[in-house]
């Protein structure tokens, strides 16, 4: 019997030991999906977000000609909420004007981050300068970016904002314009022009390096370093000098001797969402067979 007690204690004590770490394994697993149920949703943060808008909007520099626009929203793991605005004046966007409100789990404030901090007030919103002045303007930029280039398909897009980023608020042309080069690659810039004495302000180029991937033949998919240019992307890697891929129209140069005559087509591919292919493997052509003649 006294051999017996002591494994009867330590079964007891095993039990025990087996229900503990069960108990506490459980409340580990449920804990996240409890705290994800409390967790407040985007709907939620933006309320708590507007709320705060409508009782702190002298402190944010919202006036009564100003409104804002929902760019991003961000919820944390422990219920931070981040909304980030877009601001406007009297219709007219505002560069420069973003802020974001930073709201505490329960919804309540808990401070804002603002690109500028200078009142915005305009004379007015009617421009001095034209557009068609803006838009000969951000041509001519974009020319001059690109010497000795003959630029094709150019297109130019000008439209009126306040200008907050470069001083003291302003009207400003925003213009975007786009080409292509002589080999057919798209070239993009956009200009800001001050609205009242046609001063350009600043200019900068509007193509954009992204991470895209591609459906391969062989190796599966496979990431590539692409261009967006506006709202396509084209099959160009600017981290490798800029190679690209691009449709010769099924020709090929003409060259003798290293002197090429005539060169063909290079028109860079382009695609919506970053996502390329599938490949497809080359079409074989296809033999032609000449029946045999049976002879009797």
């Amino acid at each position: 019997m006294s051999r017996i007690r002591p494994h009867v204690r330590g079964s007891r004590l095993t039990t025990a030991c087996i229900a503990a770490t069960t108990a506490t394994l459980l409340a580990a697993v449920l804990t996240p999906a409890a705290d994800a149920a409390d967790r407040p949703n985007r709907a939620t943060a933006l309320d708590n977000a507007a709320a705060v808008l409508a009782e702190r909007a002298a402190s944010l520099g919202l006036t009564a000609a100003q409104g804002t626009a929902v760019r991003d929203v961000i919820v944390d793991q422990d219920g931070t909420q981040h909304v980030r605005y877009d601001r406007t004046y009297r219709k007219l966007p505002v560069l420069g004007g973003d802020f974001v409100v930073h709201l505490a789990p329960d919804g309540s404030y808990r401070g804002a981050d603002r690109a500028t901090r200078s009142e915005i007030s305009l004379p007015t919103v009617v421009p001095a300068l034209s557009a068609p002045r803006a838009a000969d303007t951000a041509a001519d930029a974009l020319r001059a970016a690109h010497p000795g280039e003959a630029l094709k398909k150019l297109t130019v897009k000008p439209r009126l904002v306040v200008d907050a980023l470069h001083g003291a608020p302003r009207l400003a042309w925003r213009t975007d314009v786009v080409a292509l080069d002589a080999r057919g690659n798209p070239v993009a810039r956009a200009v800001l022009t001050d609205a009242r004495t046609g001063a350009r302000i600043d200019a900068w180029d509007t193509l954009e390096t992204a991470t895209g991937d591609g459906a391969s033949l062989y190796g599966g998919t496979v990431p590539l370093e692409t261009t967006l240019s506006g709202a396509t992307y084209q099959l160009k890697d600017p981290t490798r000098g800029n190679t690209y891929t691009g449709d010769a129209a099924n020709k090929t140069d003409l060259c003798i001797f290293g002197i090429c005559i005539s060169r063909a087509p290079s028109t860079v591919f382009t695609d919506a969402d970053n996502h390329w292919g599938p490949a497809r493997p080359p079409t074989a052509p296809r033999s032609r067979r000449t029946p045999s003649t049976a002879r009797t």
